[in-house]
């Protein structure tokens, strides 16, 4: 025979019942999230591609505001910065389009407008990368970007001697763009505007 103590409306053998239904949903939770298929990674397009619906769902409400309003940006600044206490436990994706013929720099940061601001007409006439921002993330590495960019290979540059060598930082200057790997992820990227 099975005692029961009462402890207000609740009863031992009750108790008992939650405790295990909580720890067998939390075994279930925890089984499915360990058996869970990580989230595929969202494959570059390439500028020369006609895959418009699969580029919008990269980029925000804002972000696509913008793009309606001027078209792709002429130029862009990708930067991946640490960020959180101490530790620095997180990144932080900011990035700064150009609009030349607006005379606008448009920054980002995750995604939300942070600053509009004016900037010079360029004074010769500038031939522009291809390269579409929301084709590249932190998780590329150098033959990631490479592909992305439809572009053979980059030069490494040097710019900073030794002094970045053990942490794995490498810099590279490719056809209209400069971008930085470190320890195996993109974390800085530039396109640049070439005179023609």
């Amino acid at each position: 025979m099975r005692e029961t103590i009462r402890a207000g409306r609740y009863t031992t053998t009750g108790r008992k019942r939650r405790l295990f239904l909580i720890a067998a949903v939390l075994l279930l939770s925890l089984t499915l999230f360990a058996c869970a298929k990580p989230p595929e990674k969202a494959k570059p397009v390439k500028a020369t591609d006609e895959k418009v619906e699969q580029e919008s769902k990269l980029l925000t409400k804002d972000q696509k505001k913008i793009i309606d309003t001027f078209g792709r940006p002429k130029q862009f600044i990708l930067a991946y910065t640490p960020i959180g206490g101490d530790d620095g436990l997180g990144l932080s994706r900011t990035e700064i389009w150009y609009y030349p013929l607006h005379h606008k720099k448009i920054t980002f940061a995750a995604g939300e407008i942070l600053s509009v601001r004016a900037m010079e007409d360029p004074k010769e006439d500038v031939s522009y990368s291809d390269a579409h921002i929301e084709n590249f993330d932190f998780s590329m590495d150098y033959k990631e970007v490479i592909e992305a960019l439809g572009i053979e290979k980059a030069e490494p540059i040097e710019f900073a001697g030794d002094i970045f060598k053990e942490d794995e930082v490498e810099s590279y200057l490719g056809e209209k763009v400069t971008f930085t790997i470190e320890q195996g992820h993109l974390t800085y990227m530039q396109t640049l505007g070439v005179k023609k």
